[in-house]
Formats: C-alpha cells, structure tokens, sequence
C-alpha cells in the first residue's frame, strides 16, 4: 500500500537513498547517519522507505542499511567466497570455521546456504577426517571434476608427516611443538590433535608433555590434552 508523506519526509529519504548509494556495498549503520537518526523524521522516512523495499536493513544482529541495488545476497557471498578460496594455495584444507571467516559480517550469514551450493557445483570437494568435515577448493584445481576427486585431497597425516620432516631438518630434536607442526601444515588445531592421538594410540608417535613452565602461549594454545596430561610436543616414528 501506498504511504502518503509530507515533503520534509520525500526531502529526508532522498538523503538517505543518495547517502546509502555513496556507501554501495559496505552499507551503513543507523549512527553512521549522526544525530538526525534520533529524529522522527529520520526514523519515519527510514521506515517507509523499508516497507516500500527500496532499503534493505541486514543482518538481523548488528544490521547495516543498503538500497535495494546494493543490498547483501547469497549470489554475492557464493561468488565472494568462490574468490577468497581460488586465491588460497592449491590443496589447502578448509574446515567450515576458516571459510565462514573469508566472507564479511555481512555475508557471513549467507555462509550455511552457500556452502552446499559450492559443493554441488563443483567448486568445492567435502571429505571427512574422522568426525571432522575437510574441504579442498577445486577452482584451485581447475575444477577438475573426475570420479578421483578425493585423490586430489591431500592426506592429513600426509601433511603433518611432511610438516614435521621440514621441522626436523632444522633441528636435532627428535620432539617439535605441535603449535609449530601446526603452523607448518597449516592444519586447523582440532585436526592435528584428533590425528595425533590416533597416531599416538597406534604407536606410529609419541607425545611429550615437555616443560610446561618453559612453554610460550602459542605452545600452551596448541597443547593437546589426553590422559589428563598436556602435550607440547611430537615425535613421529619412521613409516614402516
């Protein structure tokens, strides 16, 4: 329905509309329009102009204001995060925490629908690593979409082992930090400690629990917990 409004209110919403299209994208905040949002004219005029659809106010939590044009979309947070992903390194591992991260608050609320629209493109492969869901951006592979795509998906002990092996070159300790061979793997915390005590149990590596008084906040932050002990450190024995 139609919403009659006086010339001072016609004035104010040419305002906001030409102050929100200046902004584009990035949008703004209702206080990003200084003291006139106080005012009744300013919320009158915002409000008709939310109803008539020509403003968008998005997200729900800490919302921002857009024209219609510049409003946030799921195509705009699936091609958005398609890009952040193809400029990663090839074979990176994603887990659903780090991609949520790539978009902007704005979009990140987009994130659970894009997610799987990615997946059934094609453009992002979804494998698991025991109770942990792994994801590999194929448009950093040219998108090859073969029936051996998880052939593409690097092992995760794989690269903790290779991690480790460049660690080991620069030291004569057999024992590295797990906050380094997770800085060097370039593997989510949750990943290397489910691996690890998979590894550890198996008797393919051993756990130190170092000298904790000794251990920096990084060390500490990256320390695994089994047994009631906390473990700093590595040791992986030689592959059969």
């Amino acid at each position: 329905m139609d919403v009659m409004v006086s010339a001072k209110e016609h004035n104010k919403q040419d305002l906001i509309i030409d102050l929100l299209n200046r902004a584009g994208c990035e949008g703004m905040t209702r206080s990003s329009f200084g003291s006139q949002a106080g005012t009744e004219l300013f919320k009158n005029a915002l409000r008709h102009l939310i109803q008539e659809g020509r403003v968008v106010s998005w997200p729900k939590t800490r919302p921002r204001l857009f024209t219609k044009a510049h409003a946030p979309n799921l195509e705009d947070a699936a091609n958005t995060l398609d890009q952040k992903l193809s400029e990663a390194p090839p074979k990176k591992l994603w887990n659903k925490d780090r991609m949520r991260k790539l978009l902007s608050p704005v979009l990140r609320p987009f994130f659970d629908d894009v997610l799987p629209l990615l997946i059934a493109d094609g453009i992002l492969f979804e494998f698991r690593q025991g109770r942990t869901r792994l994801y590999v951006h194929l448009g950093a592979l040219d998108r090859a979409r073969s029936h051996s795509a998880i052939a593409m998906a690097p092992s995760v002990l794989e690269r903790m082992r290779d991690a480790y092996a460049r660690l080991r070159a620069t030291s004569e300790m057999p024992f590295v930090s797990i906050a380094a061979l997770m800085e060097a793997s370039d593997l989510p915390k949750d990943i290397i400690h489910e691996t690890l005590a998979a590894e550890s149990k198996a008797g393919r590596a051993s756990l130190s629990v170092g000298d904790w008084s000794l251990a920096t906040p990084d060390v500490r932050a990256a320390a695994l917990s089994l047994g009631g002990k906390s473990f700093v450190s590595v040791a992986f024995h030689e592959s059969p």
